[in-house]
């Protein structure tokens, strides 16, 4: 596949052509649903590159339960420290409400409760 790359300012560069080399795996789960992946990574396995393209859609399902659940749609500080600061701190929250929903889905939800109204949780 050939492009043509853009610039600093974004603008085009017709000048400058590369070529970028891709492989087009195929792979079936084990529900027999079939997936068709593009990769520039010549060396691993179908199997792998589904695995990884998994990984990354559980990360993607991730930020998108945090940006619904936190309005993480904005950061309050501009410095790299602050940013991390504040993803660690929504990442800390979503898990404490994945834990307390996995509890309440099993019966444990007056013990939760209890426990919240102590600032025990």
């Amino acid at each position: 596949m050939e492009y043509y790359p853009d610039n600093e300012e974004g603008d085009k560069q017709s000048k400058i052509k590369k070529t970028l080399r891709l492989r087009k795996v195929a792979y079936q789960d084990e529900k027999n649903r079939y997936f068709e992946f593009l990769t520039n990574n010549f060396e691993i396995t179908a199997q792998e590159v589904a695995y990884l393209y998994k990984k990354r859609w559980g990360i993607e399902l991730l930020f998108k339960k945090m940006k619904q659940n936190f309005q993480l749609h904005y950061f309050y500080g501009e410095n790299e420290n602050a940013i991390r600061t504040q993803v660690w701190c929504t990442l800390l929250a979503q898990l404490l409400m994945t834990v307390i929903q996995k509890k309440a889905s099993r019966g444990c939800s007056r013990s939760i409760g209890n426990k919240l109204g102590r600032g025990l949780i």
